[in-house]
């Protein structure tokens, strides 16, 4: 069966209803993209530094304090996987990563309010850091994860449907 073949038998499943083709990754670009734009600090929390982005109201760039990037290419590989599913609307969007990952550009939202709690939406199992300051609010109302770089995956690995490799019984 080809991974064609595969995916196509996936969609058609009850499990698969709301997935939808993958996108192509976010894009990885040079750091001094970022450090051309990079504007003045808003924010920032433990692990990260969060700065505005001249021209552009719309997004942030996340800067890493630590010498490992953890955090961001988490939210990478969280935000390429998850897009395509149903969870896209409640995780803010990223719009690219640097070649080390010491910088992220991400959708820009705006700190909840106590009125906005009661609108909270139902969230991923996997997302695992639930503190409302990890969440904000789109200039349209929609409240989103900010910051999803601790997730617990497991139990979705476990549970991925096995997919023979095309290579098995090769005798060649």
């Amino acid at each position: 069966m080809t991974h064609d073949d595969f995916m196509s038998k996936l969609l058609k499943e009850q499990r698969a209803e709301n997935f939808q083709k993958p996108f192509d990754h976010v894009p990885i670009r040079p750091e001094q993209e970022f450090l051309d734009v990079m504007d003045k600090q808003i924010g920032g929390g433990t692990t990260r530094e969060v700065f505005s982005v001249r021209g552009r109201d719309d997004v942030v760039i996340k800067r890493v304090k630590a010498v490992t990037p953890f955090n961001n290419w988490c939210e990478y590989i969280v935000w390429n996987a998850a897009r395509a599913t149903r969870w896209a609307s409640v995780l803010a969007a990223v719009e690219m990563i640097s070649h080390s990952g010491q910088y992220l550009m991400m959708e820009r939202l705006s700190p909840l309010s106590a009125d906005d709690t009661s609108n909270a939406p139902n969230v991923p199992y996997w997302l695992n850091d639930l503190k409302i300051a990890n969440f904000g609010k789109t200039s349209g109302g929609a409240i989103k994860a900010l910051d999803y770089a601790h997730v617990n995956l497991g139990f979705d690995l476990d549970e991925a449907l096995p997919w023979q490799v095309p290579w098995r019984n090769r005798t060649d």
